[in-house]
């Protein structure tokens, strides 16, 4: 139930952001609706052990809420608004969002988006990282804390594969979430997805081209928009400690409930194409 209350909750404040990043509310039903009962996030709403994913969607969902916050009001007519608590109060939730999930430590790139895409100097990217700096510094500390208490930056699973096997295993690693983002047919606790032993065409040559083409894809879509740009971000970050592949036991090696958050900035990406397709079809079949 608690679960379950929490992804309520993300999916709440996701339609809410999705509204103030001026999406209409059409568009923003549609995609909360999508990620609310989208088959990947069985294992993180079901399963206790998914909660880490839904505590840090809901702190760093907040943290930007509060961002976004700080930036209405820095660019408000009214000289006067303080806009420093909403700046505290993203800090204090990006903070909870590392407590929840270190993936939060790769996340600081979102802000110095939202910094530089918002910023009335266009250009001036010295002031957005000054702006980003206080979320930079908090994820310093919790790196070195958790390096304190660990003894150790990561520990390898057991029987952990090589680093040359973790880099070819990559590209058939990324095709499969994609193939679970767009195609979720078969949903399980464990799939039979295992380390790419040597190179060949279907384990390594095929993924690495549609990886390719996708990337390229989705480097497409950023460039059409700054909300665009941001689910790309939104997708990516989160979704980097994937390719930590050594991190996993080789039967393990994949799980849906990383692309929790990333399910979203997918959606975030492709939905104003979407939008653009339909309208550009109805204005020439009217």
């Amino acid at each position: 139930l608690f679960n379950v209350l929490l992804h309520i909750g993300v999916c709440l404040l996701a339609f809410l952001l999705l509204r103030r990043w001026n999406f209409s509310a059409l568009i923003s039903f549609a995609i909360t609706l999508i990620f609310a009962v989208h088959p990947v996030h069985v294992e993180s709403v079901a399963w206790v052990s998914g909660s880490p994913d839904l505590l840090f969607g809901i702190f760093f969902l907040g943290s930007l809420w509060f961002t976004q916050n700080f930036l209405d009001k820095k660019s408000a007519a009214d000289a006067n608004t303080n806009a420093t608590l909403d700046l505290i109060l993203a800090i204090v939730f990006y903070v909870f969002a590392l407590g929840s999930k270190e993936v939060a430590l790769l996340c600081v790139p979102v802000y110095l988006l939202m910094f530089s895409g918002n910023s009335d100097q266009s250009g001036n990217y010295k002031t957005s990282i000054i702006k980003t700096m206080p979320f930079f510094i908090a994820a310093i500390i919790y790196f070195f804390i958790r390096w304190a208490i660990l003894g150790a930056i990561s520990r390898p699973a057991e029987e952990a594969v090589s680093f040359e096997t973790a880099l070819i295993s990559a590209p058939a690693v990324f095709v499969f979430y994609l193939k679970q983002i767009i195609f979720p047919i078969s949903i399980a606790a464990n799939y039979p997805l295992r380390p790419v032993l040597q190179i060949d065409f279907f384990g390594f040559f095929l993924p690495l081209m549609i990886s390719i083409v996708a990337c390229f894809s989705f480097y497409l879509l950023a460039r059409r928009s700054f909300i665009q740009k941001l689910g790309l971000a939104l997708f990516i970050f989160p979704l980097l400690p994937i390719f930590n592949i050594s991190a996993f036991i080789p039967e393990q090696i994949v799980h849906d409930r990383y692309l929790y958050l990333p399910l979203l900035g997918f959606l975030m990406m492709i939905f104003p194409l979407l939008q653009d397709l339909f309208t550009k079809y109805f204005k020439e079949n009217s």
